[in-house]
């Protein structure tokens, strides 16, 4: 559960596709490392 006062970040259809394929790719290196470079709060993000 997010904590109280927590602002949620939406990305649109397009950064969505473009991070996955990036990932995909090979591009980015591991989870983490593509999580922090495309500036997401945590990997779970990439992953789900």
């Amino acid at each position: 559960m997010a904590k109280k006062g927590t602002k949620f970040n939406h990305y649109s259809p397009e950064f969505k596709k473009e991070t996955v394929e990036k990932y995909l790719s090979g591009k980015l290196g591991g989870i983490v490392i593509a999580a922090r470079k495309l500036g997401l709060r945590s990997k779970t993000q990439l992953r789900v």
